[in-house]
């Protein structure tokens, strides 16, 4: 090899760099949206505390508390996609225009996994958005003092919108079960970067509550245009009714669910039940107050995993696990022992969320 090959074969010290570290594409587009979810996080707070009242904001973080609820509706489905979707394209792989090929077999059940999920997503899509929706409508209209601003119609929009959103999970999460991580986060970093901006322009403008339903219907656009139009040819295989072998939910699907399903419940009382107990009991301007402590909180998580030795370590081992598993029972198995051990950390943050709340009320009513 001659001097000039070499010099253009030769990589840049960064790359060098973050190869000695195993950080590859993939790990780098994670570690990115963690980056700027905690760089976004404190430009979106300084706007909305320069731009709306105290009462406007109590609205505003209580709306996504609220939307936060879609985690009873999603019962952690989407972890069972993502690992059976694993294990099965440990058999498969992506064609140039990124169609599914190899086992037959293996082919035909991940498209009873994606009708699977397809149906149940959308019945609870609906479900959320008729009871959410419903439950929104009625938590707010208790409020003593109704604001001088409309909510209605920025809450409905906001539901909707959601729900549609949600509809579209099981899509995102067969793409990174299917060894799609490193286009998948890019994608992620790059709808994170054009949400942000929109609400960024949208806060100065007077959108006020509107401004969530803006942020979800340019996330929906932007994952419409992945699944519809970059990835159509993948989702139209597999939206095909399946010709050989089929999944049962019983008894390949619920087995390790519910135990998701209880991880997941234990995080929304832990994080997010916190805005809507202090927005019912002192009303929308000490919710505000709760919330905007929160979000600085949330972005100064997202700086710790940053820093993380591997933020994504847990994703790439799920690959590993799945690759190297031959057979559905040492993939559940390993499962089980990583549920086990997150359920067992949500159960330890359990009483600390719950001592936040015990705190932050007498604090409240005492500034009050």
């Amino acid at each position: 090899m001659n001097d000039a090959t070499r010099k253009v074969g030769r990589r840049s010290w960064p790359r060098r760099m973050l190869n000695r570290m195993e950080v590859d594409q993939a790990v780098f587009f994670a570690i990115l949206v963690r980056a700027w979810q905690f760089v976004a996080g404190p430009v979106t707070v300084y706007l909305i505390a320069k731009h709306f009242t105290g009462e406007l904001q109590g609205y505003y973080y209580t709306f996504w508390s609220l939307i936060n609820l879609q985690i009873f509706f999603e019962m952690s489905f989407h972890n069972v996609v993502f690992n059976v979707a694993s294990h099965e394209w440990s058999h498969l792989s992506m064609a140039p225009d990124r169609s599914p090929t190899g086992n037959d077999e293996a082919i035909s059940r991940l498209a009873s996994l994606t009708r699977i999920a397809t149906i149940m997503y959308a019945i609870s899509a609906l479900a959320f958005a008729l009871i959410v929706g419903i439950a929104g409508l009625w938590f707010f209209r208790q409020e003593a003092i109704q604001p001088q601003f409309g909510w209605r119609a920025p809450w409905i929009a906001l539901v909707v919108l959601t729900s549609l959103a949600f509809w579209l999970t099981p899509f995102l999460t067969l793409l990174e079960g299917c060894n799609q991580v490193k286009q998948l986060y890019q994608f992620q970093f790059i709808r994170a970067v054009l949400g942000n901006l929109a609400v960024w322009v949208c806060i100065p403008f007077g959108a006020s509550l509107w401004v969530p339903s803006i942020a979800s219907g340019l996330r929906l656009v932007c994952e419409l245009t992945l699944i519809c139009v970059i990835y159509r040819r993948f989702f139209g295989t597999l939206l095909r009714s399946p010709k050989r072998s089929t999944l049962s939910w019983q008894r390949d699907v619920w087995p390790f669910q519910w135990r998701m399903l209880l991880k997941s419940c234990v995080a929304f009382f832990n994080t997010n039940i916190i805005n809507p107990v202090i927005f019912h009991y002192h009303g929308p301007v000490a919710a505000g107050q709760m919330g905007m402590t929160w979000q600085v909180l949330t972005s100064l998580q997202s700086c710790l995993r940053c820093v993380d030795s591997n933020p994504s370590g847990p994703i790439r081992n799920a690959y590993r696990a799945a690759r190297l598993s031959r057979t559905r029972s040492h993939l559940l198995q390993t499962h089980f022992d990583c549920v086990g051990g997150a359920v067992g950390w949500q159960c330890r943050l359990l009483p600390s969320g719950l001592g936040v709340i015990a705190y932050s009320i007498p604090v409240v009513t005492t500034a009050a």
